[in-house]
């Protein structure tokens, strides 16, 4: 299913704001089109690809669902092989988004949450539906009752998986959702699917053995060892607390598209942070504070004392007031704390950045700081620098010394998140990135950095999750689509990698990377395809050459619009060695290794091509580079016995 993009329009009556992912399929933010001199209403559309032919028994099917269980159905539309589902008015909020800003929940509102799923899911039994449990898919209405949004009659709307459908779906498939779900909701921390409850922690405070006994059941790798729903629905009743679950007070002016979402700065792509505002509510935003003057405490022992003794005595006391180490080595002990100075060393610092004399400006901000070391700007300024320069380490010192002296500052822990990130100190990044989060949890550039820290640590499941939130925050983000894209693929589910891939690119044209992204996707495809064993080989051959050409096309265009790039060459240069265009894959690997020769991918993939020519000389001295830059690699050391075996294969026939 192709994606749409904003502006698009849906069966001709409505035109796309916003498009976001799902679990299946596409949400997209909405308005309807109208000639009238009326205001155009927005809505909220889910779309989703059939398998089947489409009919009125499923549009029916769908309009008739359970509005005790489901989120009401305004209208359903047929276009292309997707059905639109088009819900009526949104009210109230994401359960996902009401988890990341307010878990750990107490035990008894947690409870009753699950209470509630749990008994939609048995009347759900009962009538012959099914609902997708995912924290996505569920809607905490102002009421506080619990609403699905995507489920109905069973055989209508895609929702289970080749596995699960050649084994016959079980509820207790269900309960370990519900399982996984409520744990969350207790710890705020999420867990895999396959994850083996026996290693996770008991769950801190007071929870009862026998809730932990069945929870503990529910999450079990064996789904024989599960409880039923309804012993999951008996022990959630016996702890549940009554009360509805209250969105007062809780961030919800609209259900899709907050009034805070502004364009972003993103710190990723160029590996620099920035001290830019960030959204407080729908109306104001929070600036940080004016530069106020500081008046230093002291006393003056003895009055008659030299000017030096002065100057020291100040000095003194400025050192005094250092009191992380770390930030001992960056600062100047001999600066006096000096407000107006400390404002003239940073304009001068932001200039030095301007005209790119950064170790100037890094002079300039040290200074700065030490003249005044009470403004959060001066530690962000001076961090931003040392990432320019990726002096990583001592941005981390900075900023670790910035998190003690302003510890309710969301910007100064993602900060050291994104420069522990870039210095591989991964258990910092998580920690800093946490904490930023927590500190702020709207603003998407903070869940955006923490996506990318999770994976990092190979957490992909939880990546996912929160680049999803950050995507709900601000729909239009081509990196977000991208990283996404990646994050999908190491989940091996790379039809989904592809469309939130083809998202990037349409939202940036310009920028190459998100067409590298999708080139490779399509390789990644087509060697998922070549291990497909249900293929017939037909379907084989036919998929392996759509993939292969679609790469091939791509990386093409990449070559039109940048040249100078040499991971387009390389991806290129394999496309062509699939096709069977040897030659031309020579002539691109070539481009490759010119433009970065220290690369042993590409010295590896120039042998494979003078292997296919068989110029074996050739290939033995790119295979033998490849394995000079990369000691350790077995495929390199392999296609270098291959190479050389070949050689003595030649000369044996001599």
């Amino acid at each position: 299913m192709e994606i749409k993009r904003k502006g698009d329009v849906i069966c001709e009556k409505y035109r796309v704001l916003n498009a976001f992912p799902f679990v299946y399929g596409v949400f997209y933010l909405a308005e309807t089109l109208t000639d009238s001199a009326m205001l155009p209403s927005t809505c909220l559309i889910h779309a989703v690809e059939m398998q089947q032919q489409l009919d009125e028994q499923i549009i029916e099917g769908l309009k008739s669902r359970n509005e005790d269980i489901f989120y009401p159905i305004q209208d359903v539309l047929i276009e292309d092989g997707v059905v639109y589902q088009v819900y009526e008015k949104m009210e109230g909020h994401l359960l996902g988004i009401y988890l990341l800003q307010s878990a750990p929940l107490p035990l008894g509102e947690a409870a009753n949450i699950v209470k509630m799923i749990t008994s939609h899911l048995m009347k759900c039994y009962d009538q012959g539906y099914f609902a997708l449990v995912d924290s996505h898919n569920i809607v905490i209405t102002p009421k506080g009752e619990i609403r699905f949004l995507y489920g109905g009659p069973n055989h209508l709307l895609p929702h289970l998986t080749a596995e699960e459908a050649s084994k016959g779906y079980d509820e207790r498939e269900d309960v370990k959702q519900v399982g996984r779900l409520f744990y969350t909701m207790l710890t705020k921390e999420s867990i895999s699917y396959n994850w083996d409850p026996s290693h996770l922690p008991h769950i801190a405070g007071e929870i009862p053995q026998e809730l932990q006994n069945v929870l503990w059941r529910a999450l079990s790798p064996n789904r024989f060892k599960r409880p039923r729903v309804h012993e999951l629905w008996k022990v959630a009743y016996e702890f549940a607390d009554e009360k509805p679950i209250s969105l007062s007070g809780f961030y919800s002016d609209s259900f899709i598209s907050p009034d805070y979402i502004q364009p972003l700065v993103i710190v990723q792509k160029k590996k620099v942070l920035t001290g830019k505002e960030v959204p407080d509510d729908g109306k104001k935003y929070r600036k940080r504070k004016k530069i106020s003057s500081f008046k230093p405490t002291f006393f003056i022992v003895i009055c008659c004392l030299c000017v030096i003794a002065f100057i020291f005595s100040i000095i003194k006391i400025h050192s005094a007031s250092i009191s992380d180490q770390s930030l001992a080595q960056i600062v100047y002990s001999d600066i006096p704390n000096d407000e107006q100075q400390a404002m003239a060393w940073y304009q001068a610092s932001v200039k030095a950045l301007e005209e790119k004399k950064i170790k100037e400006a890094i002079d300039l901000a040290r200074k700065a700081l030490s003249a005044n070391l009470d403004q959060s700007e001066y530690y962000l300024h001076l961090a931003n620098l040392y990432g320019m320069a990726k002096e990583y380490k001592k941005g981390m010192q900075t900023l670790k010394a910035a998190s003690k002296k302003f510890p309710q500052d969301a910007s100064i822990f993602d900060a050291l998140a994104v420069h522990a990130y870039f210095a591989k100190d991964f258990p910092t990044a998580k920690m800093a990135s946490d904490k930023a989060v927590e500190l702020d949890s709207k603003d998407p550039r903070y869940l955006y950095h923490q996506a990318k820290i999770y994976a990092a640590l190979k957490q992909y499941i939880k990546a996912v999750n929160i680049l999803g939130y950050a995507i709900y925050m601000h729909q239009d983000h081509a990196l977000y689509y991208n990283d996404l894209a990646v994050f999908l693929a190491h989940l091996n589910r790379l039809d989904d990698a592809i469309d939130y891939a083809h998202m990037a690119v349409k939202y940036d044209q310009g920028d190459p990377t998100y067409k590298i992204t999708l080139g490779a996707l399509y390789l990644k495809k087509r060697e998922q395809t070549a291990k497909d064993t249900h293929l017939d080989p037909k379907q084989k051959e036919e998929a392996l050459l759509h993939w292969t050409k679609k790469a091939n096309e791509t990386f093409s265009e990449v070559a039109e619009q940048d040249a100078s790039l040499a991971e387009p060459w390389y991806y290129q240069s394999m496309a062509l060695y699939y096709l069977g265009e040897i030659k031309q894959a020579k002539q691109a690997i070539l481009k490759a290794v010119e433009i970065d020769p220290q690369n042993p991918l590409y010295q590896y993939q120039l042998g494979v091509t003078y292997m296919a020519e068989a110029s074996k000389a050739d290939a033995i001295t790119a295979f033998r580079k490849a394995t000079i830059l990369d000691p350790h690699n077995e495929l390199f050391q392999t296609g270098l016995k291959k190479a050389q075996a070949m050689e003595v294969t030649k000369r044996v026939k001599k």
